[in-house]
């Protein structure tokens, strides 16, 4: 624990000082002086760095432990804490769904990520990541009557494909992508009938079976064809 003020810490000048003793300490996490499981100073020593009262820095302190930078400690003592991804990926997907996003705009999002992401899942993927795959089609083949269930585990399809590219950027973002698109993909299903969701779940399944075997050979051109043609029937049905 660094009991000096050797942190760089200057007195908070600023309208609402509680936001600059937030970002001064987010800067120096960002520059390396704070790493996970180091703790701040105490309190008191806080309060005298930035020159500041109590309620103040407790109010810092407050958003820091919100955006899971810190914990607090049984003892009263703050760590800092590495961010948990589900934090992104929930600020992500409310960011997405606020904004009027076109189905244009996800099949193109859809392109350019989830095509990049299959080129690594097949290239990166272990026996672990197969057999999650081939469990999960199983599933899918087993619940054909049930449409939210079966969209559920059709979106849990991509984020395992996201997982097997070993890529935690990918994988944050194609969960906050599919996310999104979960209503929408649910919707246009029901909006067929009987006979045609039938006939569209099917080719779906055979997609991602092929999608699979791809994986499983390591054949990246083939697999980025296979999702390219998966995509499209997303972007089809979405026009009907």
């Amino acid at each position: 624990m660094q009991t000096s003020n050797t942190l760089g810490f200057e007195p908070a000048v600023v309208q609402k000082a509680s936001e600059e003793i937030v970002n001064q300490i987010q800067d120096s996490i960002l520059a390396g002086k704070l790493n996970p499981g180091d703790s701040l100073p105490p309190e008191r020593e806080l309060i005298k760095m930035f020159a500041r009262s109590r309620p103040t820095v407790r109010e810092a302190l407050r958003v820091l432990e919100m955006k899971g930078l810190i914990s607090v400690t049984g003892g009263g003592g703050t760590v800092i804490c590495r961010p948990e991804t589900s934090q992104l990926e929930e600020t992500l997907k409310i960011m997405l769904a606020m904004h009027d996003i076109t189905p244009e705009e996800m099949y193109d999002a859809r392109n350019m990520l989830e095509l990049t992401t299959i080129r690594f899942a097949a290239s990166k993927r272990t026996q672990e990541d197969i057999g999650e795959l081939k469990e999960l089609i199983e599933r899918e083949k087993a619940c054909v009557d049930n449409i939210e269930l079966f969209t559920s585990l059709d979106r849990d399809f991509h984020e395992l494909i996201a997982k097997a590219s070993k890529n935690s950027i990918f994988e944050i973002l194609v969960r906050a992508l599919r996310n999104l698109m979960q209503n929408t993909i649910a919707h246009s299903i029901m909006r067929m009938g009987p006979d045609n969701y039938k006939k569209e779940q099917d080719i779906l399944i055979q997609c991602h079976m092929e999608i699979l075997q791809c994986i499983i050979d390591q054949s990246e051109t083939r697999a980025v064809e296979c999702m390219k043609e998966h995509i499209d029937q997303f972007k089809r049905i979405n026009k009907q």
